[in-house]
């Protein structure tokens, strides 16, 4: 199989699996050869090995995106802070042509008494001015899907930890 390039792919979705490991959803375009027909492939990537720092940053800085989209970027910075530790961004999903991408960052957040709650944005444009973060947004979209690229073409993984 050819490696797609970089550029070709359209990712459609990027999550963390529980515990370890990376589920990418993608499409890309291959031409025959021999009739220059062009095909869409759609390839949908499940591995267990574990992710790299680099992109685990990158699903973190999310978390302060998540909870400006639900409105809780004027609490007290200590009950910020708490709230920030107990939230989890597990994944984007990528929509949209070049007029209206964007995303919806998928997460969940641990309660107090421990029970865990899905926390998702709507759906973000990146080409949107509404909470002022888009364009961090969309930044922070494309390092993730270069992240995701070098984890399934270039084998950047991480190292698993056995006794922290």
């Amino acid at each position: 199989m050819d490696i797609p390039k970089k550029e070709g792919i359209n990712y459609e979705t990027i999550k963390k699996l529980d515990g370890t490991g990376l589920e990418v959803k993608y499409t890309h375009q291959v031409s025959s050869e021999e009739t220059g027909e062009v095909f869409t492939i759609e390839t949908k990537v499940k591995s267990t090995e574990p992710i790299h720092q680099d992109l685990q940053d990158h699903f973190v800085r999310l978390k302060a995106i998540l909870l400006r989209n639900h409105g809780y970027d004027n609490l007290a910075k200590k009950h910020y802070e708490k709230l920030l530790d107990s939230i989890e961004v597990t994944g984007v999903l990528l929509s949209g042509s070049e007029e209206s991408e964007g995303c919806l960052i998928n997460g969940k957040r641990t309660t107090r008494t421990g029970n865990v709650i899905a926390l998702n944005s709507e759906r973000i444009r990146f080409d949107a001015e509404d909470y002022g973060f888009e364009q961090d947004l969309q930044e922070t979209c494309a390092k993730i899907e270069t992240e995701a690229y070098k984890f399934i073409f270039e084998h950047k993984v991480g190292v698993l930890v056995l006794f922290p």
